[in-house]
């Protein structure tokens, strides 16, 4: 998404959805290749500049389903960061920042994208 068209304006993630429509229906093992190879021929330093990360997932349509094991090593891994992040000397816990859109964003989808700044 923060790759440039061939104008050099940043691509974005209509631009970026754009591209995944023109290469139209592709095995997914061949996907990204396609994908980087496209973003690559319109604006050569894209892929060299900057990191680049790339993740396809693929829904099985199925609900999510954790065990009782599961959930209590994710709560008991939330409090250990949690209580360490008390502790003024200690490194800062992987929280987003704390704004409506990040916030607001991961209950519900559609208030994310209501509050992103606009450029």
């Amino acid at each position: 998404m923060e790759s440039n068209d061939a104008n050099g304006d940043m691509l974005g993630e209509d631009g970026v959805l754009r591209i995944a429509r023109l290469l139209g229906d592709l095995e997914p093992e061949k996907l990204i290749d396609a994908l980087l190879r496209e973003i690559a021929e319109r604006y050569p330093e894209n892929l060299s500049d900057d990191d680049v990360t790339v993740l396809l997932v693929r829904s099985s349509g199925r609900p999510l389903r954790f065990s009782l094991s599961e959930k209590l090593g994710a709560l008991a891994r939330f409090s250990r960061t949690l209580i360490g992040s008390l502790n003024p000397r200690a490194e800062r816990p992987a929280f987003p920042d704390a704004k409506l859109a990040n916030i607001g964003g991961a209950i519900i989808p559609a208030l994310g994208r209501r509050w992103r700044p606009r450029s």
